[in-house]
């Protein structure tokens, strides 16, 4: 929905209302609000995403929690489990700070899983199929590879 037609709260109102509804027979994974800016043609996302996520089954993340451990989401991870087996989360608007704060978890030993969620790849690219973007977006993330 565009921000200047639809404001960002109303949108979220009507992603949760929508949530709500698609339960049981009719349930969805994710209700996701995906606000953009600008002119026909030339539209543009905006950070303000907003995921309306089911709450998923038991799995790893609620294993390793069970072992003591810490698991750290980047980017929209936290989002994408609707918080479950989450114990920290950063919230990235790109691949850039998405790799800048798992290099940093890293250098602080983090102890348990760090879990990052790269959205350009999908957001910019995967989705659009734009395969020369995609690639390059790859050799931007392998070339902050130590």
């Amino acid at each position: 929905m565009h921000e200047d037609v639809i404001p960002i709260e109303k949108q979220y109102e009507i992603c949760q209302i929508a949530r709500n509804m698609l339960i049981g027979e009719y349930e969805v994974g994710r209700v996701i609000a995906r606000p953009f800016t600008g002119t026909s043609g030339n539209y543009t996302r905006t950070s303000r995403r907003k995921d309306f996520a089911t709450m998923p089954p038991d799995n790893v993340l609620d294993a390793i929690n069970k072992y003591g451990k810490e698991v750290l989401g980047i980017g929209k991870i936290y989002d994408i489990f609707a918080g479950k087996g989450i114990t920290r989360s950063i919230k990235t608007a790109n691949n850039t700070e998405g790799i800048e704060a798992t290099i940093s978890a890293i250098e602080n030993d983090q102890a348990g899983l760090i879990f990052t969620n790269l959205v350009d790849f999908d957001m910019h690219f995967g989705h659009r199929r734009d395969v020369p973007g995609y690639a390059r977006c790859l050799e931007a993330f392998d070339a902050k590879l130590a």
